[in-house]
């Protein structure tokens, strides 16, 4: 009997096809490409096994150092900045990388990656440092070993520590055993400020999951996704008709991604007709049972009046919140920026709660329903009917009518639970901003010497350490000095900024009103510009690097982030002592 040809590679096969992988490496660059974007990427990538040619270890070394060289340039800078500065926030996330992910999940190697944010009144603010540090224990216990081992490699202070800032984790944001709490036992007064990004995307989160005909809007919306994204045929058919231009690329419903509700719904209402001509095509050539039912599923969902009030609804509700969400995001953002964007959305949500605005989305949402042949009608469910007793009385009537019934039941639900969480979640960001309010330019000038008095008093208390009782008296003399000039600015950074620049000279006059204005600059509102730098590591790290030692991924990801900084050295004397610095390693060089 012959033997059966096997369709899987054997273990001695798969054994060598990873020694092949291993022995891959590419030419070892030039120096100067460590200072492009595209270099520290994509040329640093392996090459396809089809294209593999034979090189010996020494290249992989030679790689090695240059990375390791050219990434020791910045942290010396990053050191003496943080050192020097006065006080400084710090901002930790967490992710998975894909190192060792497919054989045993508990065993995979998760990063941590801490921000710290000096700002110190000489000049421009430094940049943030950003580098990746590997965690073997992800509890508030084994981050708060991690982050305390590196603030003490670096000489870090953590008493000067003013700001945390978290994604909202429990092992981050919990106030008993959290991260945050057991930074504050070495830092008391390092304020906790839940990510701003974050927070509102849990308000829309928990809009979607406790009103039910919401949570199956959008479910609906990822159906239409998954039912053209599952096959080649029917994207094809949608994106290539002739007759109908394709607006926009159906998107998936993703709610860890802050935009997706929104993408994902204004590519279904910008393609609504192209979709639906698309359905009933299927429908009417399909020769697959399966494939038919799913097209009329889909047709009778999108027909449906709710269906398109839902839609009208959202694009008006997404209106608001998305531009604030990005703007939230934003590096240069600070806490004052940030509660007035959130006052302004409570105040437009409290607008939309009435029957007038209901009223406005009804009329909205016929006139959407003429355009694409839908019918005006809410959907009457059958009355299900109970029996009393003659004297009870009817308090919990369900409500009959069906129009009734979407405005209570989930045009108001959802604006009430949108409200609530904002006041709730936003609330620590909104008291710790309030304490600070007297230095904004409009309040200053419109308070009393009482009123400046008090507040000043409750900052002089809290961060007793960073400012004296003498700030009160700075603040009245300041209101008094530059009142015109005060007059024409708006915020707290530009009252720095008119302190150290424009009038440089009176620096030394206001020492607190300066020291408490870099207390509010550097406490934190987002953590988005951290998480992003994990975009760099999953490209860094890929599936064909996943046994990329430590070292080597903590050069290469800082290359990639610190590329404005990598660029400018091209210019400077560093990259002569970069280079010095690469070969007095002798990597390239091999005992015999």
């Amino acid at each position: 009997m012959s033997e059966r040809k096997r369709d899987y590679p054997s273990g001695a096969e798969k054994r060598k096809s990873k020694r092949k992988r291993e022995e891959v490496i590419k030419k070892v660059p030039k120096i100067s490409s460590f200072f492009h974007r595209q270099d520290t990427v994509s040329d640093l990538d392996w090459k396809d096994s089809s294209e593999a040619r034979s090189s010996s270890n020494i290249h992989s070394e030679i790689e090695e150092s240059q990375a390791h060289t050219s990434s020791d340039v910045h942290p010396e800078i990053e050191e003496h900045q943080v050192n020097d500065s006065d006080i400084f926030e710090d901002c930790n996330i967490i992710s998975s990388d894909r190192g060792n992910f497919g054989d045993n999940l508990s065993e995979c190697e998760r990063k941590i990656i801490f921000k710290l944010g000096p700002f110190k009144p000489q000049g421009p603010f430094p940049k943030d440092s950003e580098r990746f540090i590997a965690v073997t224990d992800c509890s508030a216990a084994g981050l708060k070993t991690a982050f305390l081992n590196l603030t003490k490699e670096y000489g870090i202070d953590l008493t000067k520590c003013r700001g945390q800032g978290y994604d909202g984790a429990n092992v981050m944001s919990g106030i008993y055993g959290g991260l945050q709490t057991l930074i504050k036992e070495h830092a008391p007064n390092a304020d906790y400020v839940h990510c701003a990004a974050h927070a509102l995307n849990l308000v829309l989160n928990d809009a979607a999951r406790h009103v039910r005909e919401i949570s199956t809007f959008f479910d609906n919306l990822e159906k239409v996704y998954t039912f053209f994204g599952n096959s080649i045929k029917r994207w094809a058919m949608l994106s290539d008709d002739p007759s109908e231009k394709y607006l926009i690329t159906l998107k998936k419903v993703c709610p860890k991604r802050w935009s997706s509700r929104n993408d994902a719904l204004l590519a279904v209402k910008k393609n609504f007709l192209l979709i639906m001509k698309t359905l009933y095509q299927l429908n009417l050539i399909s020769n697959k049972k399966d494939e038919r039912e799913e097209c009329k599923n889909i047709i009778n969902i999108l027909e449906s009046y709710d269906f398109l009030v839902l839609v009208t609804f959202f694009s008006s509700l997404f209106e608001i919140i998305n531009p604030i969400s990005k703007a939230l995001q934003h590096e240069n953002n600070d806490l004052q920026k940030s509660s007035i964007l959130l006052s302004n959305l409570l105040n437009r949500l409290f607008q939309l709660r009435n029957q007038i605005s209901f009223n406005s989305l009804l009329n909205e949402s016929k006139d959407l329903a003429k355009e694409w042949g839908v019918t005006t009608v809410f959907k009457n469910s059958r009355r299900k009917i109970t029996k009393r007793f003659f004297d009870e009385l009817s308090q919990d009537e369900r409500i009959s009518d069906p129009e009734s019934y979407f405005k209570v039941n989930v045009y108001y639900c959802c604006l009430d639970i949108l409200i609530s969480q904002t006041k709730e979640r936003f609330q620590s960001l909104c008291d710790l901003s309030s304490m600070f309010e007297i230095l904004q330019p409009e309040k200053l000038l419109s308070s009393s010497n009482e009123e400046i008095l008090i507040a000043s008093g409750k900052l002089s208390v809290k961060y007793s350490k960073d400012i004296s009782v003498n700030l009160c008296d700075q603040l009245k003399a300041l209101k008094t000095c530059l009142k015109s000039e005060i007059q024409k600015i708006y915020s707290i950074k530009e009252l720095i900024e008119l302190l150290l620049v424009k009038f440089n000279s009176l620096a030394s006059s206001f020492p607190e009103v300066i020291t408490a204005c870099f207390l509010f600059l550097t406490l934190p509102v987002t953590t988005a510009t951290a998480e992003r730098s994990f975009s760099k590591l999953k490209l860094i790290k890929n599936y064909l690097r996943t046994s990329m030692g430590q070292e080597r991924l903590s050069d290469l990801s800082l290359l990639s982030i610190e590329v404005e900084t990598l660029e400018k050295l091209k210019s400077s004397s560093a990259i002569n002592d970069l280079i010095n610095q690469f070969a007095e390693k002798k990597a390239r060089r091999m005992n015999v």
